[in-house]
């Protein structure tokens, strides 16, 4: 069930061009999550119901064990709000409802397919790690930027695949992979898909995170492959917008 807390913004950080990660000490209460949900942030000095300013939605990347801190990530932009997270004094405080929504790993030991799209990855990086470490199931992570300094963690995610048998990472860079081996150029063609995926596409779960038309574009793409809509699951939420 969501509910109220209050927050004190405790670090600041960097892990891509224009992509900053904000830690957050979770004052006189705790919270419990499940990888994948998404919080409401609300900055009360800004806050205005009638234009909407003054909150935004997160989704959660920090450990759902450290039930006294959380921590997300953003894309920078020149809006009020992020202006004001990148800006205000370490210590500020903040007020934030949640847990939220549903996009939660399916149960069971079907291959789990997962589409990043740029900032999606924030809601999918937490998956992967629960995904990779609690078992043997077959975890698969497209992740899709437009340029190499966009891309988040990185080094977290070719870590995991070096660490776990189980774990396939395919990056793509739509500009271009600069003679980066570890790198495609382009967008996943239907071909690479289904080379990665195998040919029971009907038997897997997928999950797909990012910007709305960028979702809805992938998503027909694998529609049109033979990927049933029902094992798609997405993730869709005004953080994007």
């Amino acid at each position: 069930m969501p509910g109220q807390f209050n927050l004190k913004l405790v670090s600041r950080e960097y892990v891509a061009k224009d992509t900053m990660k904000f830690g957050f000490r979770i004052i006189g209460d705790t919270l419990t999550f499940k990888p994948g949900q998404h919080i409401q942030l609300m900055i009360p000095e800004i806050y205005d119901k009638n234009k909407v300013e003054g909150t935004r939605f997160f989704s959660l990347i920090s450990d759902p064990a450290d039930h006294g801190s959380l921590s997300v990530a953003t894309r920078l932009s020149n809006s009020t709000f992020k202006r004001y997270l990148l800006t205000c004094d370490l210590n500020q405080a903040f007020i934030a409802f949640g847990p939220l929504g549903s996009f939660v790993s399916p149960p069971g030991e079907r291959p789990l397919v997962l589409f990043a799209l740029g900032i999606g990855i924030t809601a999918l990086l937490p998956i992967v790690r629960e995904a990779t470490a609690s078992g043997n199931r077959k975890v698969l992570l497209f992740y899709i930027n437009n340029k190499l300094e966009e891309v988040a963690f990185a080094s977290e995610l070719f870590n995991l695949q070096k660490k776990y048998g189980h774990f396939n990472f395919y990056p793509y860079l739509l500009g271009g992979n600069l003679g980066l081996e570890s790198y495609r150029s382009g967008k996943p063609s239907d071909e690479s898909i289904i080379d990665a995926l195998g040919n029971d596409l009907h038997n897997m779960d997928i999950m797909m995170s990012g910007p709305p038309r960028q979702v809805y574009e992938f998503r027909k793409q694998l529609q049109s492959i033979g990927i049933p809509q029902a094992s798609t699951k997405v993730e869709i939420f005004s953080g994007y917008l």
